[in-house]
């Protein structure tokens, strides 16, 4: 049975708790032992899993740390891959300022992400635009929160920050929908 090593910052916005993935994973007849861990420092032993997969979380990472760690638990021919978002090639460097002090996030470009790939050392790396996928996203969350539920948070948004903060948020998200935004899945081998 192979071993494979996810991390998803994004479950922690859709999954109320641990137990609801815990059910999901038994439901699907998977076995599987989850463990919270910080990404900069792993807490497996060198050489463990046959594939490393971090989904949605790298940008946010300090991207060379991460992928070090990621590799050194990945066994030798194991693949190594994330699905991220990715700026396009014309995005202003104003823009991508911009996001990073409202989301902290540090997107590439795709050919940033295989630079980054190759940079680590890895091998027959693949890139793939997936950018198409994000209007669906969007859909399907709009349709899972529903109007209530969107309208209860845009009120928290204002408690917590004001309208100036709900305004950050709607700025976010312009830049999120904008055409400079894309997705990419980026996967390598471990020599």
């Amino acid at each position: 049975m192979q071993k494979i090593l996810t991390a998803n910052n994004w479950n922690r916005h859709f999954i109320q708790n641990d137990q609801k993935a815990v059910r999901k994973a038994i439901d699907n007849g998977v076995i599987i032992q989850f463990k919270k861990a910080d990404a900069h420092d792993i807490p497996f032993k060198d050489n463990s899993f046959d594939a490393v997969i971090s989904e949605c979380t790298t940008s946010i990472l300090n991207k060379e740390r991460a992928m070090l760690e990621m590799i050194r638990v990945a066994r030798s021919g194991a693949y190594i891959g994330i699905h991220d978002i990715c700026w396009k090639k014309d995005t202003p460097e104003s823009m991508k300022e911009r996001f990073a002090e409202i989301e902290g996030w540090r997107p590439e470009t795709l050919e940033g992400w295989k630079s980054r790939f190759e940079e680590a050392g890895l091998i027959d790396i693949i890139i793939e635009d997936r950018s198409n996928l994000i209007p669906e996203w969007e859909k399907n969350i709009h349709e899972k929160l529903g109007i209530i539920m969107r309208y209860k948070i845009y009120l928290k948004i204002i408690k917590k920050w004001g309208f100036r903060g709900f305004r950050t948020i709607l700025e976010s998200r312009r830049i999120f929908r904008s055409k400079y935004m894309g997705y990419g899945i980026i996967v390598g081998k471990k020599p």
